[in-house]
Order: structure tokens, then C-alpha cells, then sequence
């Protein structure tokens, strides 16, 4: 997973991603029982790539002690282009709605 703090969304890689690298290990929803997919497809385009997939909700934990409750956030990335295949997601770390504020000059104050 790469930390970015120039975006606040998260993704991870589905198993069923046909355009992902085979040597990556990437994230089987079938494994979770608390793993929810919506029906709402989002696209994030970073600098080098985009990724395609589903916005969707589960548990994720860092440890077996320090998880987050089952209604995180995330896209489900069934398709990308040109991203780097050394890695099968992303943790945004930015404040929600900072690309809002940038794009529309809000960002800086006088």
C-alpha cells in the first residue's frame, strides 16, 4: 500500500482485477464477511494512472488489535491504467474535500 497525502481516498486492488499484475496480492472480497459493494462506480485519476472500481464499505485493520469499524470507505479497483504494479493500493491521508478547495482557489486564505 502507498500512503499519499495528496488524496483522501483509499483503494485496493480486487483479486478479480483483469488488468492488475498477477504477482500482486491483492484483496478477495469473498474472504470478508463484512465487506459491502455498492453499485456506484468511481474513477481516480492520479498523476501517473487511473484507477476504475466500486465504491465499497468493510473492516480494515493495520494489526489484530487496531481495525477500523465495518463501514470504511473505500474503492474497489477492478480496472487501472498505467499505475505502478508493484503495488495493490492506496491510503489517502489528505482532509476530505482538500482537491475542491485547491481547484477552486478556496485553499489558500488572505
Amino acid at each position: 500500500m502507498i500512503l499519499d497525502t495528496g488524496s483522501n481516498w483509499m483503494y485496493v486492488l480486487s483479486s478479480q482485477c483483469a488488468s492488475c499484475s498477477s504477482s500482486l496480492s491483492n484483496y478477495d472480497q469473498a474472504n470478508s464477511t463484512t465487506f459491502k459493494e455498492t453499485s456506484e462506480t468511481k474513477t481516480i485519476e492520479y498523476g501517473i494512472g487511473t484507477v476504475v472500481g466500486k465504491i465499497s464499505f468493510d473492516k480494515f485493520c493495520i494489526d489484530e488489535q487496531t481495525c477500523t469499524d465495518n463501514d470504511s470507505k473505500f474503492v474497489l479497483g477492478y480496472d487501472q491504467m498505467d499505475m505502478d504494479d508493484t503495488q495493490s493500493g492506496l491510503i489517502g491521508l489528505s482532509p476530505p474535500n482538500l482537491d475542491y478547495y485547491i481547484y477552486n482557489n478556496d485553499f489558500f486564505v488572505n
